[in-house]
């Protein structure tokens, strides 16, 4: 195929969010994430992203964007950086191994000169196990199980304004099961432990977050580095908050998250003549100190979270919905966010990936941790609003 390879510019944004869309929501009937404000703006926040999108003739028929991250890998901090936008267009699907993999190779070429060391992104495992071949051949080692987990419609029923799609009665039954279903786990989960306090942590209680966070982290083999350069960074660009559970001045649970916009089912997709997004809070890390994660603080913050609006006053505008995506071998963590009421839909099972750009391996044995906003696209306007 006679297609080529060109950096970002601002001039392909209209053609890059129709592309995004067309490509994320093709064949696919569930919930899948929305960019309000523009395509760019969820690297607007990283210093020197990655860019590269291949165009046949006139027409964008695939990307792949890398925002660059610090990683704890095997007990060594690395600068590496977090694959995302990897869409080909349907329209080019026969040929999306050959778009992807000379997409890949010219984001690693321009990694290897900025002296970044992994590339690493999740993708679904259905997308997955139709392109393995793909990420085998480019050299990744990966690992299953990394699955999103949704939960919270006991606390606002949120349904759209308009139903689009043929399935109201079935939709509208099971928001009526889901809503008793999570009002019987509200009622029968532990509320609050004694002298443990969970708190909504303001800017001044970021570096107090960070040596826990590092120190902490249940994915020993990888996860995200923390620093008050990055941490203030996400907090002030990408509209990162967190929860603090801390008891006689010591912290012992931290979960950060952000807020998400949604499309899709019964909301209409975005290239409908008319759609509605809905939003959720995302977590992105959750970690909790080892002494306690056998006990119930995993379940009493996840609760907090749930609850974020009403008993914090604050205004994610969260249509009650928070998702959560980790390492379903992080057994503690499984149990706590099934224990809320989350399900675990089979539609978004997935798969994290990682590829070295210098010789180390991996230990696919032992869980990993990518953050969700390396993942999916946050919404920051939620702190100005």
């Amino acid at each position: 195929m006679n297609f080529q390879i060109f950096d970002y510019e601002q001039k392909f944004d209209t053609q890059l969010i129709n592309h995004f869309y067309k490509s994320v929501f093709h064949n696919r009937d569930e919930f899948e994430y929305t960019r309000p404000n523009s395509w760019f703006q969820r690297y607007s926040p990283y210093n020197y992203p990655i860019i590269k999108i291949a165009k046949y003739r006139d027409s964008i028929v695939g990307t792949l964007g890398i925002l660059p991250c610090t990683a704890i890998i095997n007990g060594k901090k690395l600068k590496g950086g977090y694959f995302v936008d990897n869409c080909i267009s349907p329209d080019f699907s026969e040929g999306y191994d050959e778009i992807m993999f000379e997409l890949f190779k010219s984001v690693e070429k321009e990694m290897i000169n900025n002296n970044l060391k992994f590339i690493a992104g999740w993708d679904y495992l259905k997308n997955f196990e139709l392109h393995k071949n793909l990420y085998i051949n480019s050299g990744f080692s990966f690992r299953r199980g990394i699955n999103w987990f949704i939960g919270g419609l006991e606390y606002k029923r949120k349904k759209p304004a308009k139903w689009r799609g043929n399935n109201k009665i079935y939709w509208g039954s099971a928001f009526i099961i889901l809503k008793f279903y999570n009002s019987f786990k509200k009622f029968s989960t532990p509320k609050k432990i004694k002298g443990v306090a969970i708190k909504l942590s303001d800017k001044t209680n970021l570096i107090k977050t960070i040596q826990f966070l590092n120190e902490n982290h249940p994915a020993k083999e990888f996860h995200s580095f923390y620093s008050p350069e990055i941490l203030e960074q996400l907090w002030d660009l990408v509209g990162l908050r967190s929860l603090i559970a801390e008891k006689d001045n010591k912290i012992l649970g931290v979960a950060t998250f952000t807020i998400s916009t949604w499309a899709g089912l019964m909301y209409g997709k975005p290239f409908d003549k008319e759609y509605e997004e809905f939003r959720t809070i995302t977590l992105d890390e959750f970690i909790i100190s080892k002494e306690w994660i056998n006990t119930n603080l995993p379940i009493i913050m996840i609760r907090a979270l749930l609850d974020l609006d009403k008993r914090y006053q604050t205004s994610s505008g969260s249509s009650g919905f928070v998702a959560a995506i980790f390492d379903r071998g992080i057994e503690w963590m499984q149990h706590s966010f099934k224990s809320v009421g989350f399900l675990e839909a089979r539609a978004d099972f997935g798969v994290f990936l990682v590829k070295p750009i210098n010789e180390f391996s991996f230990n696919t044995e032992a869980p990993w941790s990518i953050p969700a906003r390396g993942i999916i696209a946050p919404y920051p306007d939620w702190i100005r609003e």
